[in-house]
């Protein structure tokens, strides 16, 4: 699949989206690195571009799905046998990681990204977009990609500006691992991925537990329990 408008990803000149700089590409790597990410899994197109570049200059490993269905399907497998294994490691954060390219890409890849919504696997999915100021002229492959994965994931929405990256891409994963866990959805335009910027990828935090019961609250509980006097449990 490619965009009518190559010359998007070569435009350094008159823009103030030349690739010479830190970009909203190069946050977003830093930030999955940042947040315990090892592989991207994916089928690129053009509007991807800026992301494989700077997937290149980082220390993740891409990997590559001859269908988008297939790429959305590794991920989403890899990131259940990780929750499977964060049981007996707290350092391991289970998170699968997908991009995919536009209406067509991110359309393919709906049966798997359905099949993670049901098993509750922790992915955050993303997908490259026509540039904002080019999507008056309804450009082929075009879509409502935030609509379209909406009705599968935890949370959708789509970046319109690199300045609001770092935020929604913390808030993405944090929705993703959150119990219940489940899938969400980032549409990547391609001039907010070219945008120079000097923002940082924002710190993910802690992330609460859920269904057994958070077991820090739990061991306060015990504590309380422990320490008082004359306990009284209501139990409804």
């Amino acid at each position: 699949m490619t965009e009518n408008r190559p010359t998007d990803v070569d435009a350094d000149e008159g823009t103030g989206t030349g690739t010479d700089g830190y970009t909203g590409a190069d946050l977003f790597t830093d930030a999955l690195e940042a947040y315990g990410v090892d592989y991207v899994f994916g089928n690129p197109g053009t509007t991807e571009l800026p992301i494989m570049r700077a997937l290149g200059d980082a220390d993740l490993e891409y990997v590559l799905g001859l269908h988008e269905d297939v790429a959305v399907g590794m991920a989403a497998g890899y990131a259940q046998t990780r929750r499977y294994h964060s049981h007996r490691d707290d350092s391991i954060r289970p998170v699968g990681v997908v991009n995919l390219h536009v209406a067509p890409g991110l359309a393919h890849g709906l049966g798997n990204l359905y099949d993670a919504s049901v098993t509750g696997a922790p992915l955050v999915v993303t997908a490259g977009n026509h540039a904002t100021d080019f999507r008056h002229e309804e450009p082929i492959l075009s879509g409502d990609l935030e609509a379209m994965a909406d009705q599968y994931c935890k949370w959708s929405a789509e970046v319109l500006d690199v300045a609001a990256l770092p935020t929604m891409l913390r808030r993405a994963f944090r929705v993703a691992l959150t119990p219940p866990t489940g899938p969400v959805f980032l549409g990547l335009p391609l001039d907010v991925t070219m945008a120079e910027t000097d923002a940082e990828p924002e710190r993910l935090g802690p992330i609460p537990t859920a269904g057994s019961g958070d077991e820090r609250e739990i061991d306060r509980a015990a504590d309380l329990l422990a320490d008082a006097e004359s306990p009284v449990l209501v139990v409804g």
